[in-house]
């Protein structure tokens, strides 16, 4: 948003109302609901502009259509070390950890059980490698043990994509179900630490020692499923650059018909325009907006860069849902056309208020 156009919010939001009510406040339900008073802030300018309501079009449902499995994940393919390999394993703990990634619990396809499981064994292996001598190993043991951690090595970043992106906790992140963010959607309801644990643990996969990962796993993919913040997030953007296209499509056009005011004198269709802009702009819009702006941003770039430090593995049928939703800085994404209609909001009112002689002070 425009200097300008903070400047006259701010002044506004001190001073208060300065002029004659024109248009009927808007209820509580509008001010508590960012949805609701988004609407009513759409049909209060179409009403001062003299426009019938009912050509006004309806909000299109947001389909939030999070790629299905075969389209997220990357296939692994599972190593067969063979049972006479496995107990010739006896060093470095690493017969264990095969054992522990075997059972029904480490194949288990929740992200969170597996990933610990998944660290454990990396991390086993590479150990192993470095530590165990060479002389006590069968040619035959030793061929296998390079042949599992080369293996276990190549597919690494595959494992852990489909323990992030392709996993079935940042489905509930980005549920199609979730409720748009409400009037107070506040820093404590954005789970960026632990998205940004994820992107750190990325460094860390199966190459050091970690103590209590389960329980640190656990507590990062909880708090990622309970917020479902990503739906959230993005439905109301997707609903923000909705209202706001309308709001400034019927700006655009009324300023491209000629003077809204003549000689710089507000008139009545430019008081009930202002009338509008102050009792569902100042008052609920603009607040909201800046705290989705400010908290969504961050969110954004750090989810996004956690998808983007794994472009060399992303699968191809991921790839829109990264360009349309988590990457902040496609001109085609969501985050920018947000940005856009934001900053051409700001301009308009601005254009219309400069031309009417109308100062929010």
């Amino acid at each position: 948003m425009s200097t300008r156009m903070y400047r006259i919010v701010s002044e506004a939001c001190l001073v208060g109302m300065a002029i004659t009510v024109i248009l009927a406040q808007p209820g509580c339900s509008s001010a508590e609901d960012p949805s609701r008073a988004l609407a009513d802030y759409r049909l209060a300018v179409a009403q001062a502009l003299g426009l019938n309501a009912g050509d006004l079009p309806d909000y299109p449902p947001f389909a939030l259509d999070y790629p299905k499995k075969l389209a997220r994940t990357v296939a692994v393919s599972e190593v067969n070390v063979g049972l006479r390999n496995f107990w010739a394993f006896k060093h470095c703990g690493l017969r264990a950890a095969i054992a522990r990634r075997n059972t029904a619990l480490g194949r288990a396809p929740s992200a969170v059980v597996q990933m610990p499981y998944e660290h454990d064994l990396l991390f086993a292996l590479e150990q192993c490698a470095a530590a165990v001598d060479r002389s006590e190993l069968s040619a035959e043991v030793a061929k296998v043990l390079d042949e599992v951690r080369g293996r276990k090595i190549e597919t690494r970043a595959a494992v852990f994509w489909n323990g992030t992106f392709g996993s079935g906790e940042f489905v509930r992140l980005f549920s199609p179900s979730a409720r748009a963010l409400g009037a107070q959607a506040g820093v404590s309801q954005v789970p960026t630490a632990e998205i940004d644990f994820l992107r750190r643990f990325r460094h860390e996969f199966g190459r050091v020692a970690s103590q209590d990962i389960q329980a640190t796993l656990a507590w990062a993919y909880q708090g990622l499923e309970v917020s479902e913040y990503g739906g959230s997030l993005l439905k109301s953007l997707h609903e923000a650059n909705f209202y706001l296209d309308q709001i400034n499509g019927l700006l655009g056009k009324r300023l491209a018909q000629g003077k809204v005011c003549l000689m710089a004198a507000p008139n009545r269709g430019a008081r009930e325009l202002e009338g509008a802009f102050r009792r569902y702009h100042i008052r609920v819009i603009q607040p909201y907006l800046a705290t989705v702006g400010r908290t969504g941003r961050g969110w954004i770039q750090s989810v996004g860069q956690l998808a983007q430090d794994q472009l060399t593995v992303m699968p191809i049928g991921f790839k829109p849902f990264y360009q349309r939703y988590l990457n902040d800085q496609n001109p085609d994404g969501l985050w920018q056309q947000h940005l856009r209609a934001v900053g051409e909001h700001a301009r308009l009112w601005s254009a219309l208020f400069e031309q009417c002689g109308i100062a929010l002070r």
